[in-house]
């Protein structure tokens, strides 16, 4: 019990879920609100396909859609920088439009 009570765990609202109508989706946001909790000072979060893999336990398949959702959504915005060597894909979590969201579903 000790075990579970150290590790980290998810927070998903279960409201913006039932709107989304994705626990992956809900999952992928939770994640990113999480990075951009530990990252206050960037705009936007580097995340790599490897890492929300290796976290969420989702295929890329999964991860694919879900985030095609939350920015059809208009929930988070996603930019590829590429001027770098390796292009990365940075994520911005929308915070006013989820805050919307949530408000319209209470």
């Amino acid at each position: 019990m000790k075990l579970l009570a150290q590790s980290s765990y998810w927070v998903m609202n279960k409201d913006i879920t039932r709107a989304l109508g994705s626990l992956e989706a809900s999952l992928i946001l939770s994640l990113l609100c999480d990075m951009h909790t530990m990252h206050p000072e960037e705009d936007m979060v580097f995340c790599k396909q490897s890492y929300i893999e290796k976290e969420t336990g989702l295929s890329y398949h999964r991860i694919g859609k879900a985030i095609e959702l939350l920015e059809s959504r208009n929930l988070i915005y996603r930019e590829r920088e590429t001027q770098t060597l390796q292009p990365k894909m940075l994520y911005k979590v929308l915070e006013d439009n989820v805050l919307e969201l949530y408000r319209l579903k209470i």
